[in-house]
């Protein structure tokens, strides 16, 4: 038997502002110094509510906001590299 995996997406599982204010706190208990873990949060916070959305909500356009909230090469994957695996949500 063959077992499917598919790469963790912190995103899919933040589903309320609640979910949302939950993981923003423990990425910041975890990050310490590091801002571009917390901008990285961000980007997963921004996929979560949908790009859409918050362009309505800030009055950006939604291009604009792909490339602040994009990961760069050096923060993809950090989620499980970082240990958010077990934060419950």
């Amino acid at each position: 038997m063959t077992i499917k995996l598919r790469k963790w997406d912190s995103a899919e599982h933040l589903k309320t502002e609640e979910d949302m204010a939950l993981y923003l706190q423990a990425c910041m208990d975890e990050a310490g110094d590091d801002a571009a873990f917390i901008a990285s949060a961000l980007g997963t916070i921004a996929r979560a509510r949908g790009m859409s959305q918050l362009a309505r909500d800030t009055g950006l356009g939604r291009e604009s906001l792909y490339p602040s909230c994009a990961e760069s090469p050096v923060l993809q994957g950090g989620d499980a590299e970082r240990g958010h695996r077990r934060f419950p949500l």
